[in-house]
């Protein structure tokens, strides 16, 4: 099984930064109104075809997604940089609706005069379902079923409810999955997980908006395996490699822990060292590939160690029903020390699943 605890703290961390958010803003500052709701103000670095860099006094230098800007204010030349890499300047400044922005050659009207991030909130379409947890929050559940008659009489069951918020430099991924299935009466799957990584970036480290600290654990049932739990929890620091529009990346390290506790009724526990990859590559707005690794090494023996690889092609499927999309997974869980138990080593596991955005 695998659990995941979100401290208070992480409450308290969450409501400072959007005081920040409010407090940041000034006359003189430029100034971003998000499809959110909310309103960032700094000073705005350059403008790309995709992404948005301003430099704040709360988190040092963001770089924000155009698609997710409602519309913006600049009170001093912008530099602009296209797709083949030529540059001009210009102010920018709301266009005569304020549902985006223009370019001007002229100082545009101060941010006080635009209206309030409520209002320009209200009017926009959302491209997305918004969450009803809230505009940070994108959650999903994920329901598949497989069942065979005939020669073999093979029923399963998997499903997954995943839970992501992100408001820089806030970050948490909560994951709670399980699957069960029948072979000609024999049980061949059973497992139930929980999951959760907390990251927090640090803006203030060169090079800026790359590093993050990170806490994680994961909880772990499987009855297949002889595991009646397994807890893995570890932190550390992590570090953005690519954070393109089109791909992103990170890697993550740190010293852990490790327990274990067996049907047969024994129990192993260890110190670690885990090391963590994230990967995201968007082929369109439909479409997406994620995968998702970790290694785990045991600092008592060399040969206890573990590995999770789960890779998936994520496809909404907005014609069909907003919000409904397809995912399927590939998953591979590697444990050296089951050999020692009479138990495979690595097992593998095939998802398809109906996906919903709430």
């Amino acid at each position: 099984m695998k659990f995941k605890v979100h401290y208070p703290i992480g409450g308290i961390i969450m409501a400072a930064v959007m005081l920040g958010l409010c407090m940041s803003n000034s006359a003189g500052a430029d100034t971003l109104w998000m499809k959110s709701g909310d309103r960032i103000s700094g000073q705005i670095m350059k403008i790309t075809d995709s992404t948005l860099s301003i430099k704040t006094q709360f988190a040092g230098t963001l770089h924000v997604k155009l698609a997710a800007i409602k519309t913006m204010v600049s009170r001093q030349p912008v530099k602009f940089i296209d797709r083949h890499g030529q540059i001009h300047t210009a102010y920018v400044e709301p266009d005569a609706k304020r549902t985006g922005w223009r370019e001007t050659h002229k100082e545009p009207l101060i941010a006080a005069d635009l209206p309030t991030p409520v209002a320009l909130a209200a009017a926009a379409v959302p491209a997305k379902p918004q969450s009803i947890f809230g505009p940070h929050w994108n959650n999903e559940l994920d329901l598949g079923a497989t069942n065979i008659t005939g020669n073999t009489q093979q029923t399963e069951f998997s499903g997954a409810v995943r839970f992501h918020y992100l408001n820089q430099p806030n970050e948490l991924n909560l994951d709670v999955n399980g699957a069960y299935g029948t072979t000609n009466g024999v049980q061949d799957a059973g497992r139930l997980g929980f999951d959760c990584i907390y990251r927090r970036l640090l803006p203030q480290w060169p090079p800026h908006n790359r590093w993050y600290a990170f806490g994680e654990t994961h909880e772990l049932y499987d009855a297949i395996r002889g595991l009646s739990f397994q807890t893995n929890d570890l932190g550390g620091l992590g570090y953005k490699v690519f954070t393109g529009p089109k791909f992103e990346m990170d890697v993550r390290a740190g010293p852990g822990y490790l327990y274990e506790t067996f049907f047969h009724g024994g129990s192993v526990s260890s110190e670690t060292a885990s090391a963590g990859l994230r990967m995201k590559y968007v082929l369109d707005s439909q479409v997406n590939i994620t995968n998702h690794e970790l290694y785990t090494q045991g600092l008592k023996t060399a040969y206890d160690y573990y590995a999770t690889s789960i890779t998936a092609l994520n496809i909404a499927l907005p014609q069909v029903y907003r919000g409904l999309g397809l995912r399927l997974e590939f998953d591979d869980f590697y444990d050296n020390t089951a050999g020692t138990t009479g138990k495979k080593r690595n097992d593998t596991r095939f998802v398809a699943a109906l996906t919903l955005k709430f």
